[in-house]
């Protein structure tokens, strides 16, 4: 189960995310979604254990908070080869970027790390 984190900023490209290991074949739309009820649960599910884990934190501690960081800002375009072809590299931020997670959101298609899903129908 993929569960988004979203923030107040906008940007492009990849997400905040969590992959969890949850579910079963009967929380199953069809072969490549969740039921919306189950992304949803399991999203608030997810806001519980990060707000539990807040909730756990010792006196001296600190301040508990799920938050986005963000180490690149813009692009560079670097020359290869030959003939000259460039391309975009992410140019680095001299100091990481947190945002706060403001919401958590059950993603119904079924997530995989690895950008592949074997099909179960032709």
């Amino acid at each position: 189960m993929v569960v988004s984190q979203t923030t107040a900023r906008r940007y492009r490209g990849g997400h905040s995310r969590v992959y969890l290991p949850c579910g079963d074949v009967t929380k199953l739309q069809n072969a490549g979604n969740w039921t919306s009820v189950f992304a949803a649960d399991v999203a608030a599910a997810w806001g519980n254990v990060t707000a539990d884990t807040a909730a756990g934190i010792w006196a001296g501690g600190g301040v508990f908070t799920s938050v986005m960081c963000s180490f690149y800002s813009g692009y560079t375009w670097e020359t290869y080869g030959t003939p000259v072809k460039y391309r975009r590299v992410a140019t680095p931020r001299a100091t990481a970027a947190f945002y706060d997670v403001l919401t958590f959101v059950g993603k119904q298609k079924i997530g995989t790390q690895r950008r592949r899903i074997a099909s179960t129908t032709p």
